[in-house]
């Protein structure tokens, strides 16, 4: 028998926590094996027909380079989203999904304390990321002799995989903290995505212009993103922000769980 809270939901929660990664690495994968179609002189004089604020916009000014490539890509747009998603879900799940469905309470019954509860929750959150996290890492490793990438070092890999695990982790702990404050999954899942939408537009969109560019410093993924970590390595800084963002959603799901009447 499971004798720990975040042991026994990993354990119901392995068959999605394979599925995920199996997906992350796969995309992962793909994408990086195509860059050597990208990394043409003819692609580069193609891409100079594109605004110049779009390509700035989605970070496709510089295609043909590996980092790059994979900056405007996997790390830029497919990863974070589908890295978002799971970990949204998973936050979702951890206090509001168990609260609707009823098994909450029960789990509340037996000699394990609320905040124990949320904690543990939270570290299972934080272990099925970085599971996945790792399924990316490997992916983009795998690929980098056969797919041109070796201008890639595997530490400047390895430094945008754990900026990519702290942002999902971000989202993943507003969801927990949502889900614990209003014990509702919907409450949790459209609160979680909206600041994601907002966030993901906000560092795109709001940096282009000279009076808005102040709220992408509001942003999740200008710190995930902004100091280009395939390129420059790990931001300290701003892994710093991050993983102080989680903690701090953390301490709310904490607060706010142990003050509610749950099943109320």
């Amino acid at each position: 028998m499971l004798r720990s809270v975040w042991t026994k939901t990993l354990w119901e929660g392995r068959n999605g926590i394979v599925l995920w990664s199996v997906a992350l690495a796969g995309v992962s994968l793909m994408y990086a094996l195509f860059y050597p179609s990208i990394n043409q002189e003819s692609f580069a004089q193609a891409m100079e027909s594109f605004p110049e604020a779009l390509m700035l916009a989605f970070g496709w000014d510089d295609l043909t380079s590996a980092a790059g490539y994979l900056g405007s890509t996997v790390f830029g747009l497919l990863a974070p989203i589908l890295m978002i998603v799971f970990a949204i879900g998973l936050g979702t799940r951890a206090i509001a999904g168990d609260e609707e469905a009823g098994t909450l309470d029960l789990l509340l019954a037996h000699p394990v304390s609320r905040a124990r509860v949320v904690l543990e929750r939270a570290l299972a959150l934080a272990v099925s990321l970085t599971v996945a996290t790792l399924a990316v890492f490997g992916a983009i490793v795998a690929a980098r002799g056969v797919a041109e990438l070796d201008a890639l070092s595997v530490g400047a890999i390895a430094a945008a995989s754990l900026h990519l695990l702290l942002l999902a982790l971000t989202f993943g702990t507003l969801a927990l903290a949502l889900g614990a404050i209003g014990g509702s999954r919907s409450l949790a899942l459209s609160g979680a995505a909206i600041v994601a939408v907002l966030g993901y537009f906000g560092n795109t969109i709001a940096r282009q212009v000279d009076a808005t560019r102040w709220l992408a410093t509001l942003s999740p993924f200008r710190y995930y993103e902004g100091g280009a970590p395939l390129r420059n390595g790990l931001q300290v800084g701003d892994a710093t922000v991050l993983l102080v963002a989680s903690a701090l959603f953390v301490a709310v799901a904490v607060v706010a769980l142990g003050r509610r009447d749950v099943g109320a």
